[in-house]
């Protein structure tokens, strides 16, 4: 038996019309991460009675569309 643990996370910005924060000069959208040393109490709980079934194996070619 596995447990499942996040490997990582990324955040992003978005006005309040939903419209993302991006990149001025490449036009992406800007991704952000939590900074060294800092703790997330609500993370640290998201894999509570985390259903395992719903997970696939990522091979890189994964589409979140």
């Amino acid at each position: 038996m596995y447990t499942v643990l996040i490997n990582d996370i990324t955040f992003y910005k978005s006005d309040e019309e939903g419209k993302p924060l991006l990149d001025e000069i490449t036009g992406e959208i800007k991704v952000f991460r939590i900074k060294k040393g800092y703790r997330v109490k609500a993370l640290e709980y998201l894999m509570e009675d985390f259903d395992e079934d719903i997970l696939e194996e990522d091979k890189g070619e994964f589409n979140y569309e």
